[in-house]
């Protein structure tokens, strides 16, 4: 029972362990709901699927790439969220970059989609943060439509959509628009792309080819479940970029060379951040603590 609470969002945040006593108590979901993060700002989520059920435990939905994105990403840049699914890492890196910034979120599925314009309408209403661009759109390496396959525990993980493989039995389909990113950013610098695409990643990164190969983009945080044949590995590094593994300690966040492997406990998937600039990047995760462990929110003046 102790190394079950021995966690940092219950040791930094002792409030943490009465919501999760009071979530164990609950015995139904009433849908969609604004949830309180670690970090200060409410998400519409819904509190029986992954993401929605991690905030009401934890206060946040993904430690480590929550952390990274608190310390990679610079105020006044531009932020990429590919694969934003409800908008949690949309709505955190429009907090992070702050109102001289810009956040660009792509989500294909409708449903999500209408969920994520939502918590960009409240984060802009309610607090100091980046203006957002959302795309009801996958990303890929050519423009135009495909299908993006709901396997069938998707009403429980909604994460798990993707591109490009049939759905297994149960499963179904719905017919999306795919954009590049080489289309839709243009010629902007970009100061970190988060990316989750469910396998699709090499796609998304051949659709920005030109920015990858001009290195107008700074940092790359992203999901990759087969690290050593990894073909996002290959990309990034003939690109010229470092690539590091991200896990987490009791005393913060851990970035190691990629050649050690996922850093991932077995109940989260394996992150792992490609830099061009790795001194500035390693500076910024030495300081121990966690900012997604405490509010990093301002509330508009006068709201």
């Amino acid at each position: 029972m102790f190394q079950r609470l021995w966690k940092p969002w219950f040791v930094y945040r002792p409030v943490q362990l009465v919501r999760r006593i009071f979530v164990g108590l609950q015995t139904k979901s009433f849908g969609f709901a604004p949830l309180r993060t670690s970090w200060g700002a409410d998400v519409i989520a819904h509190p029986s699927r992954t993401i929605g059920r991690s905030i009401l435990t934890t206060g946040l939905y993904d430690l480590a790439v929550s952390e990274a994105l608190f310390r990679l990403i610079t105020p006044g840049e531009t932020v990429v969220d590919a694969g934003a699914n409800i908008g949690y890492m949309t709505v955190l890196a429009s907090i992070a970059s702050g109102p001289g910034g810009r956040v660009v979120s792509f989500e294909p599925h409708p449903d999500l989609f209408a969920i994520l314009e939502q918590n960009i309408q409240t984060v802009r209403r309610e607090w100091a943060s980046a203006g957002v661009e959302a795309h009801q759109a996958a990303l890929g390496e050519r423009s135009g439509v495909a299908d993006l396959q709901l396997p069938a525990d998707f009403e429980t993980n909604d994460g798990i959509a993707s591109l490009g493989q049939v759905a297994a039995s149960g499963g179904r389909s719905v017919r999306v628009r795919v954009a590049t990113l080489d289309e839709v950013i243009g010629q902007s610098p970009v100061g970190l792309l988060k990316l989750d695409v469910e396998g699709f990643e090499p796609q998304v990164l051949k659709g920005w080819e030109r920015a990858i190969a001009s290195r107008r983009v700074k940092h790359i945080v992203f999901e990759d479940h087969s690290i050593a044949e990894s073909e996002v590995v290959r990309i990034l590094t003939a690109a010229g970029y470092r690539l590091f593994s991200l896990g987490w300690s009791m005393r913060g966040p851990v970035v190691k060379p990629v050649d050690v492997g996922s850093l991932a406990t077995r109940y989260e998937a394996p992150n792992f951040v490609a830099t061009l600039h790795p001194d500035e990047m390693l500076a910024r995760f030495r300081p121990r603590g966690w900012r997604a462990l405490r509010c990093q929110t301002r509330r508009h003046t006068g709201s």
